[in-house]
């Protein structure tokens, strides 16, 4: 249950379980103020005011009232609200509730939207985001929702996929999800989040509440064993038949690269059109290494770089424009994935190194 305020002064605000007080004079009729705290019922008191394990709790923070009774009955709380300035208190402000402990029936759990496959598949170095939508077959109910994964160190929260709705006083999230065939829209609350025990963000929200999650794998994260992201929801309803899980597995694996082609011919005339030499196809960040050197008809070295997205522009070492001829190009490396080997020109020897030549026309 969720006590929050707020104040427009922007004072400190502190939260926490008071004595209810007593307005019940003789006879059961009310009665003039002031008034007296109650006199709890044993074995009640303000450490225990409605059984169950744990006791009932707020938080002094977000005034959020945890409990959880074994037996059934009507109970009654205060909440205390102090306002602080500069360290001095300024006032305070109370609210006095009861609280039935209802026979609880059993409890239909929630259900996730749209993963019906627990494997997914990324490309290491591409940003993946992950949508987690859970809803509750009773839309009245208030639903949880916890997600925690070693891997997922770049946590964003929720990102939400509509625009971020300003109100009063509160803000609102628009969160947009398709099942069924329809196109639906969820409102969550940005405010309603909190830290649960160990140290977990917990996001609520009552019938549907969702999530995104979005990661960037690097490099040495590919790997032949999946990662697992545990992703559970709950709803207030029985204990033991609230919950669902889902376990989901990452597999992160290479950038689906590859070699198309070396061209033999490149103009570096200026005229935005082949203007470079340079090989051909997609590029493995990951994996892929390079060294190449450009040799003219006199055996001298024009050209070299250690870069597999090397551009040669058709100048020298000194900068100066190479004229119009064949010059031999020796690479040795992997591009795309793809060992570059002697399959496109030239002849092979026995070393790793490949042979080329190209054209050069201005």
């Amino acid at each position: 249950m969720q006590f929050n305020v707020t104040d427009a002064d922007g004072d400190s605000l502190v939260y926490s379980l008071i004595d209810p007080l007593n307005s019940v004079g003789t006879g059961s009729a009310p009665q003039a103020g002031p008034y007296t705290p109650v006199t709890w019922a044993a074995p009640y008191s303000l450490a225990d005011i409605c059984g169950g394990t744990p006791p009932m709790d707020i938080d002094p923070v977000t005034g959020i009232v945890s409990a959880q009774p074994t037996v059934l009955g009507v109970y009654v709380f205060s909440v205390r609200v102090e306002e602080f300035r500069n360290g001095v208190k300024i006032g305070e402000t109370r609210r006095d509730m009861q609280y039935a402990a209802l026979n609880c029936a059993v409890d239909s759990p929630p259900t996730f939207l749209g993963w019906d496959d627990t494997v997914t598949t990324v490309q290491a170095l591409n940003n993946v985001c992950l949508d987690f939508i859970v809803q509750d077959a009773d839309a009245d109910d208030t639903i949880y929702m916890d997600i925690h994964s070693d891997i997922l160190t770049d946590y964003q929260g929720y990102v939400t996929t509509g625009d971020l709705v300003a109100t009063t006083p509160d803000s609102l999230y628009e969160y947009g999800y398709t099942t069924g065939g329809n196109n639906f829209t969820v409102q969550q609350d940005a405010n309603e989040v909190f830290v649960a025990p160990g140290g977990n963000l917990l996001f609520f929200n009552e019938g549907t509440v969702a999530q995104r999650f979005c990661w960037t794998p690097q490099c040495e994260q590919i790997s032949t064993t999946p990662y697992i992201i545990n992703v559970e929801s709950y709803s207030l309803g029985c204990s033991g038949s609230d919950t669902t899980k889902l376990n989901l597995a990452v597999n992160v694996v290479p950038i689906q690269g590859g070699l198309d082609t070396i061209p033999n011919v490149f103009t570096p005339n200026g005229d935005g059109t082949n203007d470079y030499f340079t090989i051909k196809g997609t590029y493995d960040p990951c994996y892929d290494f390079m060294s190449v050197k450009i040799i003219n008809r006199w055996g001298q070295m024009v050209y070299e770089s250690e870069d597999p997205l090397f551009k040669w522009d058709g100048t020298n070492l000194s900068g100066k424009d190479c004229s119009t001829g064949t010059y031999y190009v020796l690479i040795e490396g992997q591009y795309g994935g793809d060992k570059v080997s002697n399959d496109v020109m030239g002849s092979a020897d026995s070393r790793t190194v490949s042979k080329y030549a190209v054209s050069l026309f201005r």
